[in-house]
């Protein structure tokens, strides 16, 4: 699966996971070493994440039901706790860094298969 800019067929994440299951969301990223280019990983449902015992920096990203984008977090370092982002459906985790440079709030992503 993919997640893509809806407007401009962007590639966001080539690889995608879901923590689908409650100790894969409590889980996470954790205790791993590093994520590849490409990679992501979706949380759902959610409305703030933690870096505490993680190894590297995030992107996040927070979007609604619609996959409309309400908050951009890049490259947040370990040991840190985001804000609570009140409609967010959905939370994308990437290697910092790795989002496009000219993805931005209001934005619309969409999973394909």
């Amino acid at each position: 699966m993919k997640i893509i800019v809806a407007s401009s067929g962007t590639i966001v994440a080539s690889d995608v996971r879901w923590a689908s299951s409650a100790w894969e969301r409590t889980r996470g990223l954790i205790g791993v070493d590093a994520i590849g280019e490409g990679c992501a990983m979706v949380f759902e449902p959610g409305r703030q994440i933690h870096t505490f015992g993680m190894r590297f920096p995030l992107d996040v990203v927070f979007c609604d039901r619609q996959w409309t984008i309400l908050h951009i977090v890049r490259s947040m370092a370990p040991s840190r706790l985001t804000r609570l982002v009140w409609h967010s459906r959905y939370i994308l985790e990437l290697a910092g860094g790795s989002l496009p440079a000219d993805l931005q709030v209001g934005q619309s992503l969409k999973s394909v298969v």
